[in-house]
Order: C-alpha cells, then sequence, then structure tokens
C-alpha cells in the first residue's frame, strides 16, 4: 500500500464520502 494511498483514503474517510468505500473498503472497515 502506498502512503499517499492511505492519506487520500483517510482525508475521504473523513469527509464520510461513499468513495471512500470503493477506493479502499480496507479502510473503510478500519474507520
Amino acid at each position: 500500500m502506498n502512503l499517499f494511498e492511505l492519506e487520500r483514503s483517510r482525508r475521504v474517510a473523513r469527509s464520510g464520502m461513499t468513495l471512500g468505500k470503493d477506493v479502499s473498503p480496507l479502510n473503510a472497515d478500519r474507520v
């Protein structure tokens, strides 16, 4: 996994956008 992708997923997840789930389902589970 890339640090950039992780940070982007975190930002999207924080925003509460549905894109975050599509972009990184693993991160969504973490949140």
